[in-house]
Parts: C-alpha cells; sequence; structure tokens
C-alpha cells in the first residue's frame, strides 16, 4: 500500500468541493466524495431538526389541500427564516454536488454523461429507486490505479 496517496481530510474535501464546483473534466477520488456528503449531511440534519420543530403552526394541515402561499403564511419566522437558510445551501451545493459525481465517475473510467441518465431515470416511477442503487453503488467503486482520459489517478501514485 505505499502507492496510495494520503486521504485528505474532511474539511479539505469541502474546500476541494466548493473551488472545484464546475470542473466537470477531471476525477476525484471516494474518499472525497463520501467525506463531502458527510460534511453534507451533518450541515441538513440540524438545519432539519430546527425546520421541524419550527414547524408546529403547519402540521395541522399536512396532508390537506393547502395552497403553498397558505403553507408559508402559515409559517413562523424561525421557519422561514431555516427554510430560507436550508434551501439557499441546497442551490448552492447543486452544480458542485453534480460536478464531484461525474468526477467520481471520470475515477472509476465512466463518462459524466451517465450522471444524466440517472437524473432522468429519477422521473421514471420503480426505475428511480433502481437507479439511485446503482448510482450509490458506483459512488462506492474504489479508483482506477492507471491513468484515463480524464487524468492521473487521485489516489494511487505510479
Amino acid at each position: 500500500m505505499d502507492n496510495v496517496k494520503p486521504a485528505p481530510g474532511v474539511m479539505e474535501s469541502v474546500r476541494a468541493f466548493f473551488i472545484k464546483y464546475v470542473d466537470f473534466h477531471s476525477r476525484s477520488r471516494r474518499a472525497e466524495y463520501w467525506k463531502v456528503v458527510l460534511f453534507n449531511i451533518l450541515v441538513y440534519i440540524p438545519l432539519g431538526i430546527i425546520l421541524g420543530g419550527s414547524m408546529t403552526e403547519v402540521l395541522p394541515y399536512v396532508g390537506t389541500e393547502l395552497d403553498t402561499t397558505t403553507f408559508v403564511s402559515r409559517l413562523d419566522g424561525t421557519a422561514k427564516t431555516v427554510l430560507a437558510l436550508y434551501s439557499l445551501y441546497y442551490f448552492i451545493c447543486l452544480i458542485p454536488s453534480w460536478a464531484l459525481m461525474v468526477r467520481r465517475l471520470h475515477d472509476i473510467g465512466l463518462s459524466g454523461w451517465f450522471l444524466l441518465l440517472f437524473v432522468v431515470l429519477g422521473f421514471v416511477p420503480y426505475l428511480n429507486i433502481l437507479s439511485g442503487i446503482v448510482l450509490l453503488a458506483l459512488m462506492c467503486i474504489d479508483s482506477k490505479r492507471t491513468p484515463n482520459r480524464w487524468g492521473e489517478s487521485p489516489k494511487y501514485i505510479l
């Protein structure tokens, strides 16, 4: 295992995630991907807990035909703020997440266009579950040792 580069830390991975936010042409190793996923989970969970706890005013209306305007007007100030932060963070991370998944696909030797296939299949009932499982499995595959058309391996030293 002497030919393996040390894995980046969580903050190093997150920094690279935001710096390379539109890099759809290189490779990212598995550790980098999963550390960014962990960081995003650690951001979303507290926001989700605060949002859920501050939505007590709308809980009686869950499952009813409440339009969006009425729903938002019944939220208190905390819920609106947290919902805005949650949505803002989601949209800030959307394109960088796609770029990171494309780089992961490149790292295992697949074209990044496969991600588009998985996004399209995400709208097809039943296939969305299967495509999600396949994409999850692909994100777990180890880096290819050899260089490919997207560059040198970010994990292995040749």
